[in-house]
């Protein structure tokens, strides 16, 4: 058919076009199906492969799967804390032979609890049971069971128990219980997955049977935040606090760690114990290194007593400071301040400790100290023992006024110590005249609320309870310096003689010192009665 038939032929002209321009439209749309077909895949198996990543790299369970040690120690390298260790040698028994206690119908302890302050042992004394018993110990913290992730600490927990219960007699160890069984606040929004993994720990507890040889032990410094379902009877049925070590038992600890060090005949066990008080296991270990590196420094072939000396000082005041400039008349200030201290606790013996070391080389914050060390350990302390302290640590400010006329900001940190001493006779030993037998608050909290500064002294000044107690305070440290004073006067050549001798040494030891006081004469070694001050 043509089309150049006018115009009627347009019609067919038209429909021609028309059906030619359709196969290019289904190919675009089908084009476009394909692309968003594409993109949504494409989209999808990337969510798909980020989302496996993600979920891959949660710490489900542990990076490792937990592997037992067998520690190489024993009860004979843990010293310091005999009761702990004759309490927990039961523990190493059951584990080496449970027959003998499974015969008579015992069990051993579920878990045993170790507190007490940082550094006393008990990472050590965990290690030291499994290597007396001679069976596997798994370490754990319990950091590792608390996770972001939920699910995360319980799996682990799980995990850990299991290989415990598979390998037969063992010891399971959880260091710093308290950061997963800290008591649960029943709170909605609170730590749940913590709880969840607490939770966990005790149903793993439970799941023990009455003859598994599994013993888990914990330890923490501050077992007062620890869940009370964790420490019922049954998950740990003991607990064993491992304090401070007293005199002996410093000198056990440092024994030890001496014989892993090349010391010198002349280091003293016991003074160095008598020297450390308050220090506990890992504050001597730490002690003994800082020694022996300083004799390494000083190149000497062992580690002398000069080198211990020299880290309890650092420990103690500081950092020796040398090179500080003093002036002369400084100097002289501080040299007769110290021969004050010394002089006056010599002659407060026994009341007062024996001096140990004087020194006007500005250490740490201090330009000057007076060391002493108590001949053995002391639980209850006299009141003639506080009025002794008192008056020594009154005697640095009267050396001043008594020989060089003059009054200084040297003795700010003694009245404070003193005017704290005298606070504690009054208003907590009840050693005081006015309170008498009774306990108060500290002075700086018994004001009482609403009342200002200005208006509670004005109403403390009118003759009240606690106004009276707090002139008996003052009345303490003036009697205090009092018989500071009186003291030195009697001992004026021994003042001067030690006062020239620091500035000459600097430095003297307790045989110096005692030399120096025998040399200068025996003026002055009774004490006037407090009665005829």
């Amino acid at each position: 058919m043509s089309p150049a038939r006018g115009p009627a032929g347009s019609g067919p002209v038209a429909v021609a076009v028309a059906a030619h321009a359709e196969p290019g439209v289904h190919s675009a749309l089908a084009l476009a199906l394909f692309a968003g077909i594409a993109a949504v895949f494409i989209h999808t198996r990337r969510r798909t492969v980020h989302n496996r990543r993600k979920r891959e790299s949660i710490p489900r369970f542990y990076p490792e799967r937990p592997t037992p040690e067998r520690p190489g120690i024993g009860f004979g390298d843990v010293a310091g804390c005999s009761e702990a260790k004759a309490e927990l040698s039961q523990i190493a028994d059951y584990l080496r032979t449970p027959e003998r206690f499974q015969r008579l119908g015992a069990r051993a302890p579920r878990g045993v609890l170790l507190c007490g302050p940082p550094g006393t042992g008990k990472t050590l004394m965990a290690r030291a049971i499994a290597g007396e018993a001679g069976v596997p110990f798994f370490a754990a913290s319990g950091a590792e069971f608390v996770e972001m992730y939920v699910g995360v600490g319980a799996a682990r927990v799980r995990e850990l128990f299991t290989e415990a219960r598979n390998c037969g007699p063992c010891l399971v160890f959880i260091d710093e219980i308290d950061a997963l069984g800290r008591a649960r606040s029943g709170q909605a929004g609170g730590s749940e997955e913590r709880e969840a993994t607490l939770n966990q720990l005790l149903i793993a507890m439970d799941g023990f049977a009455p003859s598994s040889q599994a013993i888990v032990i914990a330890a923490t410094n501050r077992p007062e935040l620890l869940d009370s379902a964790l420490l019922r009877p049954g998950r740990f049925d003991r607990q064993v606090h491992l304090g401070l070590p007293d005199l002996q038992g410093r000198a056990e600890i440092l024994r030890i760690y001496l014989n892993r060090l090349c010391v010198g005949s002349d280091v003293d066990v016991e003074t160095l114990a008598r020297s450390t008080s308050g220090y506990a296991g890992a504050d001597l270990e730490a002690l003994c290194n800082d020694a022996a590196l300083q004799a390494a420094q000083w190149r000497q072939e062992v580690v002398s007593m000069a080198a211990f000396d020299s880290a309890c000082d650092r420990r103690l005041l500081g950092l020796a400071r040398p090179s500080l400039a003093v002036s002369p008349a400084d100097r002289e200030l501080i040299a007769y301040h110290e021969a004050g201290h010394a002089i006056v606790a010599h002659a407060l013996a026994p009341d007062a400790d024996p001096v140990h070391r004087i020194t006007i080389t500005p250490t740490g914050q201090a330009l000057g100290a007076t060391v002493q060390l108590p001949l053995g350990e002391r639980f209850c302390i006299g009141r003639a023992r506080l009025d002794a302290t008192m008056t020594m640590l009154c005697a640095g400010r009267a050396a001043e006024e008594l020989f060089l006329n003059q009054s200084t900001t040297g003795a700010m940190q003694d009245f404070q110590r003193a005017t704290a001493i005298a606070q504690d006779i009054v208003f907590r030993y009840g050693m005081g005249e006015t309170l008498g037998p009774m306990v108060a608050d500290a002075p700086g909290a018994r004001k009482p609320r609403g009342l200002s500064a200005g208006d509670w002294r004005a109403e403390a000044s009118q003759g009240s309870l606690w106004a009276r107690a707090d002139e008996e305070v003052k009345a303490l440290v003036d009697r205090a310096m009092a018989r500071a004073r009186g003291l030195l006067e009697q001992r004026p050549a021994q003042v001067h003689g030690l006062a020239q001798a620091l500035l000459q040494q600097e430095t003297l030891n307790a045989a110096e010192f005692l030399s120096l006081m025998r040399a200068l004469g025996p003026q002055g070694d009774t004490e006037p009665s407090p009665t005829d001050q």
